[in-house]
């Protein structure tokens, strides 16, 4: 059973099928139906009515914007972000509840700006408190596996009316969830392959356009085999393609390649998110069912991976949001973070007043050095700064 709020166990009675409605009030959208037998998780209640965890988790609408998408895969690009069971604002589609910046979801299809996913099983509804029937509470260890064992039933049931199983025999062409992720990945090494060698930074300037669709290419090959096969995910390859995007967003000016050298950023993050929640849901089945190896080896996989450049005056180019936080260190307050990642930056000579671009985005050029300051910490000495122009969105 997944790690998570505590919740009470449940399953739907009666002789037909029961509503789950989007808010406690039977006047509200309806999200899905639940035969009788279905097994739930009550994380809520507010009398007459119950909020429930259901096994697969429940098919929403959320706005295009806020999803990266690879391969049918979603992962949430910002925090608190309505999911309705319609899509459509309209009082007609009140929110079912809201996703958080890293949920990954299975996109089943579009409409317009709108796409309809699969969501996380963290995303509850509503249903009578009559309609449910109350079991103990899972204290012994025998019991939650085996509560687990019909929930995992039930997912498969459910989940397959949206997404076709795959036959016996075949190959898994793609990741469909991050419950499948936990039970189909491993951990073992790629084979070794010939290394692509990427382009030095003269390249780059040389030509920039090519440097970039080369970058693209390479971002999808990438991301299309780590959906595929999680061990896939190679840092060095991430790490060089980061570095073209971020090189590209300090020195071209075109509008087309900014755009695009920040949306192949996006995507890296989001692939990286990707990675790290479908470790993460292994990592809890393995501690689950005792399986000490494999938990170890996911918390191995998951640790921080250190950035490039461990040689001082070794350079390093690194785009995020510009941000003061002097109660990390008072004297070194000004961090660039972007996606989960965040580094200390300072202006040693004094060239750049950093708090003048606090809440912008930017891409610093800079070498690493050792603070007493920031003990056990490298920081970014900024030799290079650029804010970036505002995005605009659609």
């Amino acid at each position: 059973m997944p790690q998570g709020p505590p919740f009470l166990p449940a399953h739907v009675v009666g002789e037909a099928p029961q509503n789950l409605y989007s808010f406690f009030d039977s006047h509200s959208p309806v999200v899905t139906q639940l035969p009788p037998g279905t097994p739930v998780r009550i994380v809520a209640e507010r009398t007459p009515w119950a909020r429930v965890q259901v096994p697969a988790g429940l098919v929403v609408w959320v706005y295009g914007t806020y999803v990266d998408t690879l391969n049918h895969i979603g992962t949430l690009n910002a925090t608190h972000v309505r999911a309705r069971p319609l899509p459509s604002t309209g009082s007609e589609s009140h929110p079912v509840g809201q996703f958080e910046k890293g949920d990954v979801v299975t996109v089943l299809e579009s409409e317009g700006d709108w796409l309809q996913v699969l969501a996380p099983e963290t995303l509850g509804a509503w249903i009578p408190l009559s309609a449910l029937e109350k079991t103990p509470t899972l204290s012994a260890k025998e019991d939650q596996l085996a509560w687990e064992k019909v929930w995992t039933e039930v997912a498969k049931i459910r989940r397959a009316i949206w997404i076709p199983p795959v036959p016996e025999g075949a190959e898994e062409s793609e990741i469909t969830q991050e419950e499948d992720v936990a039970g189909l990945l491993i951990l073992e090494e790629p084979e070794e392959t010939e290394k692509f060698v990427f382009p030095s930074e003269n390249e780059i300037f040389g030509d920039s356009l090519a440097a970039l669709e080369l970058a693209e290419t390479r971002t999808k090959r990438h991301a299309d085999a780590v959906v595929k096969e999680l061990h896939s995910y190679e840092t060095e390859t991430v790490e060089n393609l980061e570095r073209i995007y971020s090189t590209l967003l300090l020195h071209d000016a075109n509008t087309q390649v900014l755009l695009r050298s920040r949306q192949g950023l996006d995507k890296l993050d989001a692939l990286q998110r990707f990675r790290e929640a479908a470790l993460l849901a292994r990592g809890r089945r393995a501690e689950l069912h005792g399986e000490t190896i494999l938990a170890e080896a996911t918390a191995r996989a998951l640790a921080p991976m250190p950035l490039t450049g461990t040689n001082s005056l070794e350079k390093h180019i690194w785009v995020g949001w510009m941000e003061y936080r002097p109660h990390l260190h008072s004297r070194a307050p000004f961090v660039v973070t972007r996606g989960s990642r965040a580094i200390t930056t300072r202006s040693y000579d004094g060239r750049y007043f950093l708090k003048d671009v606090v809440g912008k985005e930017v891409v610093i050029e800079g070498i690493w050095r050792t603070d007493a300051d920031v003990p056990g910490e490298r920081i970014l000495a900024v030799t290079q700064l650029r804010v970036l122009p505002r995005r605009y969105e659609k």
